[in-house]
This record gives C-alpha cells, structure tokens and sequence, in this order.
C-alpha cells in the first residue's frame, strides 16, 4: 500500500509540473461543442429510431424540405387577400362589418396561441411534440378552405333563396335576405382558414428549430423566409389570371374555385413534404435520456467548465493532500443539466410568463409588434392605395365608368407589386445570412427597418406605377428580416438561458418558459398588427382624407420600430 502512495504521490508531482496551479486552463468552445454534438449524434443513432439526423448538420435541400409547408401557406395568404372581400362583398357582407370579419381571426390566434404553444411544448406523443399540431391544423385549413368554396352552394342548401341579379330590385338590398346562410358559413370558413394558417406557420417555424443544430438556425430561418417568398410570389401571380377562360378553370367551375382547389392540392402537397422531412424526438424519451435534449450553448459552457474543473480538482488534491477516497477512486460530482421545466408550474406563475416578460423579450417583442404594424399597413390596403391614389380610380363609381375600370385596373396593377414584394422577398431571404455574417444582425435589422419607413414615404408623397413596383423591394427585404431575425435572436436567448433564475416581477416567472410558447407571443405580434390596424385605419384615412393615410402610417411606423431595434440586445451577435 505505501508503495502504491508514493507512485500516486509521485504521478501527481508530474501533472502539477505540467500545469501550472490556479492558472486557467485554455479549451476549445467549438472543439467541445462539436464533441458534445458528435456523441449524441452517435448516442441518438443507437436507439429504437434514429434520430442522429437532429444532431447533424442539415443541407440546403433538407431545409428546404422542412420549410415547404410555407409555400403553400403563403399562396393561402395570397389567395386569402385577393377573393376573400370580393366574396364577402357578393353574398351581402356590408364594408363596415368586413373590419370585424379581419380581426377576429387574428384576436383568436392571438389568444390562444401560447396556450396551443404550451400544449405543444408539453405534448408527449411518440410522434413529437410539433407535428401533430401541424398534421391537425393542415386538416382544419384544408376544411376552411372547402367551406370557403362552396359557402354559396351550402347556404342554398340551408335555405338561402338561389336568386340572379337580373331579379332584383334597385333597392339593391337583396343579399343580406337571401345569402345570410351562405354569409355566416363563408365568415366561418374565413376565419377557420386564416386561424389555422397563423398556429400552422409558428409550428412549423418551431418544428424547424427543433429538427435543426444551433450553426443551422440562420441558414434555416432565412430558407424559411424564402420559400415564404415563393409560395407569395405564385399565389399573388395566380390570383391576376382569369381562370374562367382556361381549361383548368372551366373543370373547377371559376376564378376562386379554381385558385382555391390550387391550394388545397398545394397545401395537402407541401404539409406532406415537411411533415415526413424529419423525425422528432418524444418529449418522453428526452426526459429519460439527458444526451437526446437539444445542445445549447449552456451546456457547452457547463462541459467546458467541468474539463476546467477535473484539472483544477486533481491540482487542489495534490496540495492539500485533503480528499476523498472511496474503494481506492476519487470520487467527482458532475452537475446535471437542468431541463428549465422540473419544477411544477402554478397557473398564476404560468399567466405571469405570457403577460409579464424578460426585459430582453419586452423589447423584442414590442420592436416586432411595431414592424409588423407598418407591414400590415402597407399590405393590407396596398392595391386600394394603388386604385385610388396611382392610377386615380373610384371605388365608389357607378358600374361601367371609367373611373371603376381605372380603379379596378389599379388593383390588378397593385396584385404585381405584391408579387415583386414577394419576389425580393425569397431573393433576399438567399443571402441574409451572408449579410448578417457580414455587417452585424443589428445594421441588418435596424437598416431594413429604415429603409422601409423611407420607401413608403417616398410612396405616398411621388404615387407612381414605377414607384409601385421599385418601392416593394423593401417591403420584401423587410417582410423576410421579420421573419428571420427576432426569432432568431429568442432562439439565441433561449439557447443561453438567459431566462433561468429569473422570477423577480419585472422580469416574470421563467420557470415555466419554453421555446414554443415564447416564440408563440412573439408571433402574436402579427395578430395584435392586424387587429389594431383594421381598427384605426379607417379612421386615419378620413382623418387626413386620402387612401395615401396608410402607407404614411407604414412609414411612420417603419421609422419608430427602426429606433426600438435599436435598443434590443444582440448579444454577441452584434
């Protein structure tokens, strides 16, 4: 046994010659994390499926095939835009209760959106925790759009009176009589559609996060914004073709119905494309298995600290010669890492998470409610902006006039600026990344922002056709910063843990936060946008008494979230 000590005395004298006592020990952040990534990607490759594909990094095309569900939710969108207020209109729907039929979708989503988040975080079918939210979304937006298509047919069905309007009389009062069922149905489909589209576009973003190694986040996010730029693109081209003279529009009946039975293909098509790109870990399993959980830059630092530490211990031993020694081993405590949801969440500290937040996360979110504010503006009333104001239409004229066709051609005009704001869209979402690396996330961001607030000053004050078409560009360069970079920099929070130990009341409860409910609240800021927009849009318009009013919104509120981006913290990527 004396022998015995002296060699371990003696082994101990050699490493302590080596490193030098107190002095930190110089290891490789990347080397360990690449480590870290390699063993559970060798570890998830060993179990009863292979789930390895999560800790690998991903190609262009598995991106690609991740994010294809967009497409067909863009060109929903696009469709959605172009028919919804015509069809409305047709089956009695006054203009005054069309604002109510805009915002009650995204007053919908935006409460029950964290709540759907949370559910998801939590879900523990062997299928994953966001694909079953998005399968189920997929069959209830299919749904909306079949009623949406056919809400004529069943209100005749109902009881709705089949009436041509060559039988009505002047009064012109007709279609709330005899379409209220073909109304109340076509409302229903409407906000089914648009509601199902919101919690089925936040999904899939969370899906791709979670599928995707932290180096693949960027180039995911900005795919993501890309094929959103495609599926746009088409969708707003589709909806300025006269379907009824095409073949494939005599076979589906129509203009909506043939650019409606287009989605349905698209969508059930593109759903399937993602949905079976890659498999997710059950939140079971990860729960049982700390080295199937997602690799964060926390954990990174805790290895690299314990690496420290193994070193640091063995010195301290052999100066103090006090430690412990337990059938002949040293014996060494290794923390393990903590899941961020162990302890049981009360319904108070749970409320408290969604409407009390981080300080980090009150600015982003408000910077993304303001962005989205002046996107909406410019969106949602862009081709009456252009009717009216660039090609000098009436909306109100009477039928076969030429101030209706100028206004009508304006709005068809307006259709291909939305496709170039699509367009620009999906070729800037290409190189953002590059951008990001090049400049900073903070000059990408902020600059976006106050480019956009200038072009649609420069819109509204100079209305011409080439400015419709020059001036969208930055309505798509911004459109895709917006849907790349605040979740990307909650990713970055999340993935550093920056909300664990926080639970004084300025900062609220973290112990209940989770990826998917926190990216569900910043994604309410495109339904706050559109419900406070429709509201005092109508009254800003009367206000200055131009439909020029909301593109100068646009503008102002471009300019003021410029300002907000630039108080969010960056972190290191700055």
């Amino acid at each position: 046994m004396n022998i015995l000590q002296k060699f371990y005395t003696s082994l101990l004298d050699a490493v302590s010659k080596v490193i030098r006592i107190n002095e930190p020990v110089p290891i490789n952040y990347d080397a360990t994390r690449q480590q870290m990534q390699k063993i559970r990607e060798e570890h998830a490759r060993n179990q009863d499926y292979d789930y390895s594909h999560i800790f690998r990094k991903k190609s262009q095309m598995d991106l690609i095939r991740v994010s294809f569900i967009v497409v067909g939710l863009e060109f929903a969108y696009a469709a959605e835009t172009a028919f919804t207020s015509p069809t409305l209109l047709e089956i009695g729907v006054e203009h005054k209760h069309m604002t109510f039929v805009w915002s009650l979708s995204p007053f919908l989503a935006l409460v029950f959106s964290p709540i759907l988040a949370t559910i998801s975080d939590k879900c523990r079918l062997h299928y994953g925790r966001r694909r079953p939210m998005i399968l189920t979304f997929t069959v209830l937006i299919i749904t909306g759009l079949l009623l949406f298509c056919f809400g004529k047919s069943i209100g005749i069905a109902l009881g709705d009176e089949s009436i041509n309007s060559e039988s009505v009389s002047e009064d012109n009062v007709y279609h709330s009589h005899y379409y209220k069922y073909a109304a109340m149905v076509t409302i229903c489909a409407t906000i089914l559609l648009d509601f199902s589209a919101d919690i089925i576009i936040f999904c899939a973003r969370i899906y791709l996060l979670d599928v995707c190694v932290i180096d693949d986040h960027a180039r995911g996010l900005s795919v993501f914004s890309m094929m959103a730029g495609v599926g746009g693109f088409f969708g707003y081209s589709s909806t300025g073709i006269d379907w009824e003279k095409t073949m494939i529009g005599k076979l589906f009946g129509g203009n909506v119905e043939t650019v409606f039975g287009i989605v349905i293909i698209l969508i059930s098509l593109s759903s399937i494309v993602s949905l079976t790109s890659f498999r997710e870990i059950p939140l079971p399993l990860m729960e049982k298995d700390e080295l199937l959980r997602p690799l964060t830059h926390t954990a990174v630092k805790q290895e690299v600290h314990r690496k420290r530490n193994t070193i640091e211990i063995v010195q301290e031993v052999h100066e103090t010669e006090h430690y412990e020694q337990r059938n002949g081993d040293v014996e060494i405590q290794i923390p393990l890492l903590k899941s961020g949801n162990d302890e049981n969440t009360s319904l108070t500290q749970y409320l408290r998470s969604i409407f009390i937040m981080p300080r980090l996360m009150q600015i982003l979110c408000l910077t993304n409610l303001l962005s989205w504010m002046a996107f909406v503006s410019y969106a949602l009333y862009f081709t009456d902006f252009v009717g009216e104001a660039v090609f000098m239409g009436d909306p109100m004229a009477p039928p076969d006039t030429e101030s209706l066709t100028l206004y009508q051609s304006g709005v068809r005009f307006g259709c291909f600026g939305l496709a170039v704001f699509a367009l620009s869209c999906s070729i800037y979402s290409m190189f953002i990344e590059a951008s990001m690396n090049l400049v900073g996330v903070k000059f990408i961001y902020v600059g976006s922002l106050t480019l956009f607030g200038v072009s649609m000053f420069l819109l509204a004050t100079f209305p011409t056709q080439l400015g419709v078409l020059v001036l969208s560009v930055p309505a798509g360069i911004i459109y895709s910063t917006m849907l790349t970079i605040p979740f990307l920099l909650m990713t970055k929070y999340h993935g550093s843990e920056l909300f664990l130990g926080s639970h004084d009341r300025n900062k609220g409860s973290s112990n209940c936060r989770g990826l998917g409910m926190d990216m569900a609240v910043l994604s309410s800021s495109t339904c706050i946008s559109q419900v406070v927009v429709s509201l005092i849009a109508g009254s800003v318009i009367e206000w200055i008494g131009s439909s020029s009013a909301t593109i100068y919104l646009a503008g102002v509120l471009g300019l003021v979230s410029a300002f907000s981006a630039s108080k969010i913290s960056y972190l290191d990527m700055e």
